[in-house]
């Protein structure tokens, strides 16, 4: 995978130096956003029980899938970009937004196993097992990057989050905006009726 030994099973076990490497690979931008995009889709496919009960046809399923992991690797972007505001304004650490995606996909790792979710009984723990090994993988990766304490790091981590669903939401507010004026629109004119 890499000259260094392979990042995934480094930053699964927290080790800080993971996060060094894949800050200096060339192609570390797509490779955390392919990690982030199989990690959507493994959480997807945990979530997917809905999907298997309503019946949903094959290629409606795999339609859900994706978009599930797009929405994913989304909204993990939005906090990587959110985290490099936050380490700015608030502790002048100008990190370049991409270098921080590259950090949030690379601690997102444990999300592989997002499809565990699936299994009966213990599919909430196991979902609260591996947001809480994100997290630890994320203040890691964090503390490597902005070079913060750990008071510093873990405040930094709060308010981005907080930014980040604050961001989220306005944007599935404006989305959901905009397809409503899309189909008032359209049942004025006629179109699609």
């Amino acid at each position: 995978m890499d000259a260094g030994g392979p990042l995934i099973p480094a930053a699964l076990a927290l080790d800080p130096d993971a996060f060094v490497r894949i800050a200096a690979r060339p192609d570390g931008l797509r490779f955390a956003l392919l990690l982030l995009a199989a990690a959507g889709l493994s959480q997807s496919l945990g979530q997917s029980v809905a999907l298997f009960a309503n019946r949903v046809p094959p290629a409606r399923f795999a339609a859900s899938l994706a978009l599930g992991a797009l929405a994913f690797a989304a909204a993990a972007a939005l906090y990587a970009v959110a985290l490099a505001a936050t380490a700015v304004l608030l502790f002048d650490r100008p990190v370049p937004a991409v270098d921080l995606v590259r950090l949030v996909g690379l601690a997102y790792a444990p999300r592989l196993f997002g499809f565990l979710v699936l299994t009966p009984y213990f599919g909430n723990a196991i979902s609260v097992i591996l947001t809480g090994w994100s997290v630890l993988a994320l203040a890691l990766g964090a503390r490597v990057a902005l070079g913060l304490g750990l008071v510093e790091t873990s405040v930094a981590l709060l308010i981005a989050w907080a930014l980040a669903e604050v961001l989220e939401r306005l944007l599935g507010r404006l989305v959901a905006l905009v397809r409503s004026v899309r189909s008032r629109l359209r049942r004025a004119w006629g179109v699609g009726a």
